[in-house]
């Protein structure tokens, strides 16, 4: 992994891939899947050139859900296939005057799986505040990555459909180092783990790879459900991965993007075996993530202060 620090003219984005790390490369420098996923939700691409090669240049035009085109010009620094590309972003027409450096690492870090770390660094703080507020650059780069994701997983995951699970993502004012730790603390966890009005009595909780979590969730209506958990992939602070091995079966990818000004971005997965034990527990699911993430802000606030 490579270290890169912050700044206040810099935006960083970081993403566990469950997708080799060639494939994420190809995926970013290849026009054909570019055009599939660049952007944030909504847009649509049309490329006029591309040339991947230092000092090349990719032409394109953005189509935003709104129906404006937003012209677009990248030239390529630093091209080291499959684990850096460096490039710089320049606008047109309406945005001629943005201009920033990207630099993308790539890093492996498991079988089928690659840290994505982009960081976007600006001339000026007020240029980034400016491109944050017009633009929604923070908002927009969360989406930019969910895309880049989702056409990852089409191309590997084809049994992990978003038929085959419940999605929950909260953006969190607080730095990802504090979630990860409200996420992995037992002491922390318990207090927040369920959705309203439910406690919690660990009875095992063993963090690391082929670790046990078992533990007791109390309702408030007086029912008592058993739970228990091994924990199969873990990478702090981007990811916690576990499989649930008491009735309803399933498995949670949980993911921690750290973005600019110390916010956390979560992605909740639960990933079923087959679509009516999904459609079943969404029922009951329904709403209840949101409260457990509420709770989980409720912790997060006492533990920041």
């Amino acid at each position: 992994m490579i270290p890169i620090q912050e700044s206040d003219k810099s935006i960083h984005f970081q993403r566990v891939l469950n997708a080799p790390i060639e494939l994420v490369f190809e995926a970013w420098t290849r026009p054909e899947h570019l055009a599939r996923w660049w952007g944030p939700t909504g847009f649509s691409l049309t490329t006029s050139s591309f040339d991947l090669k230092p000092g090349g240049i990719w032409d394109f035009i953005m189509h935003g859900p709104d129906g404006r085109d937003f012209e677009n010009r990248i030239r390529f620094v630093q091209i080291a296939k499959p684990g850096f590309l460096h490039y710089q972003q320049m606008g047109g027409g309406d945005t001629e005057d943005i201009s920033f450096e990207v630099k993308l690492y790539l890093s492996e870090i498991g079988e089928n799986q690659t840290l994505l770390s982009m960081k976007s660094t600006f001339p000026t703080a007020e240029l980034l505040q400016r491109v944050a507020r017009e633009f929604g650059a923070i908002e927009g780069g969360i989406q930019h990555l969910d895309r880049l994701e989702e056409i990852l997983n089409e191309s590997l995951f084809k049994n992990e459909s978003p038929e085959l699970e419940i999605r929950t993502t909260r953006l969190l004012n607080y730095p990802r180092k504090l979630v990860y730790e409200a996420w992995t603390n037992p002491s922390s966890l318990k207090q927040w783990w369920g959705p309203k009005g439910f406690t919690n009595t660990f009875h095992e909780y063993n963090f690391k790879e082929g670790g046990q979590w078992k533990f007791t969730m109390h309702g408030p209506d007086n029912g008592n459900y058993e739970n228990e958990c091994t924990f199969l992939n873990i990478q702090p602070p981007y990811l916690i991965h576990w499989n649930r091995q008491s009735q309803p079966y399933f498995r949670v990818i949980a993911t921690f993007d750290g973005i600019a000004g110390e916010r956390t971005h979560i992605i909740f997965r639960q990933v079923f075996e087959n679509k009516e034990l999904r459609d079943k527990i969404f029922k009951y699911t329904e709403g209840k993530n949101d409260e457990n993430f509420d709770r989980l802000e409720a912790v997060l606030s006492k533990l920041a202060q």
